[in-house]
């Protein structure tokens, strides 16, 4: 889905394993980064924010599940913690649609290649583009 790094369940693999290893090496520390450019909303980055902390502050062994399960009661609330309000893998199967979306050439998913942006409204022209029948 993504160039970098597949977004299968929010990263939740590699970042336990690279958690895992900071942890076995007694390492000072992990870094976390976030780079999103295939998604107009943040909520497809915060599942895996979480995952970072769960296992980076104090590394233990929780399973995909789990994790996903307790992700949910502490952001969304404890009402929605049973797997049934699982949503955040749908947010992710739209990221796909993002790489191409508001570009008339080329695709966002290999940064060395050129590509071009839609023709946007003229900011200066509030409302201009639902009079012209654009629909975003």
């Amino acid at each position: 889905m993504s160039a970098m790094l597949s977004r299968h369940h929010s990263n939740f693999q590699p970042i336990k394993d690279f958690c895992r290893l900071t942890a076995e090496k007694k390492l000072d520390g992990i870094l976390c980064t976030v780079w999103d450019d295939c998604s107009v909303h943040l909520e497809t980055v915060w599942r895996g924010l979480y995952d970072f902390a769960l296992f980076s502050w104090n590394y233990e062994d929780i399973p995909l599940a789990k994790a996903q399960e307790a992700f949910r009661h502490r952001f969304y609330g404890p009402a929605l913690a049973p797997t049934e309000n699982e949503f955040q893998d749908s947010l992710e199967t739209a990221l796909p649609f993002w790489e191409t979306a508001l570009l008339t050439e080329g695709d966002r998913e290999n940064y060395h290649k050129d590509f071009k942006l839609i023709q946007l409204p003229d900011p200066a022209r509030p409302g201009a583009c639902r009079r012209t029948g654009a629909s975003f």
